[in-house]
């Protein structure tokens, strides 16, 4: 009997859990590019234009691109204090994120890193700041229109409390830096940016804690 043949059950079983792995990772990447179809819609049905936000808004995109990463330094830095950090609260957070990326049921590829951090940033962003936070700023109170959104923003992060309450914070950063750059390829830029990162220190951890095991 030769190895790898059609009928070889452990032919089978690798095909069948690769095929498993891909279609997660679609089914994950299908919701981030949902929520970028949300936007559009809800932008066309509150009459905020995104196009204008994204062309002809702000500085010119050289400077954007720069304003993203400069804006994403000071999170990658709290970032890497969070990760060294010995703080009984932290490590437990900590854990529960990495147990948590680690079942996402696929491997965290680089290829797969860098589209979830685009699809997350272009959406959420797209959605949150463009849609929302711009609908909001024309209502009322600029406050309210970095403030609210981000209570969205965060539950839609409430896999735990802690780390709703983070990610809303992220968000009012985000609407923040929105708001002083006057584009919303900064904060886009600075979303995935970061998403990037924090995903790829998360696959480090993983695979160390397998190379232990």
């Amino acid at each position: 009997m030769s190895n790898g043949a059609p009928n070889d059950p452990s032919t089978n079983r690798s095909m069948f859990s690769k095929y498993t792995e891909e279609r997660t990772f679609a089914t994950i990447l299908s919701f981030g590019c949902v929520i970028i179809g949300v936007a559009y819609i809800l932008s066309l049905l509150l009459e905020v234009p995104l196009a204008p936000q994204l062309l002809d808004m702000g500085p010119p995109y050289s400077i954007a691109i720069v304003y993203g990463i400069a804006v994403t330094i000071p999170m990658v830095v709290l970032l890497k204090a969070f990760m060294n950090s010995t703080y009984p609260p932290f490590l437990r957070f900590r854990e529960d994120q990495i147990e948590f990326i680690s079942r996402l049921g696929f491997k965290l590829t680089s290829s797969r890193i860098l589209l979830i951090s685009l699809v997350a940033g272009i959406g959420e962003e797209l959605l949150f700041r463009g849609v929302f936070q711009t609908y909001l700023s024309n209502q009322g109170p600029l406050l309210l229109s970095i403030i609210i959104p981000n209570i969205l923003f965060g539950l839609l992060h409430a896999r735990t409390i802690a780390y709703a309450l983070i990610a809303g914070a992220a968000g009012c950063y985000f609407g923040i830096v929105f708001v002083l750059t006057g584009s919303l390829i900064v904060p886009i830029l600075a979303h995935a940016l970061y998403d990037f990162v924090a995903l790829a220190i998360a696959r480090r951890e993983i695979e160390q804690r397998q190379v232990k095991v």
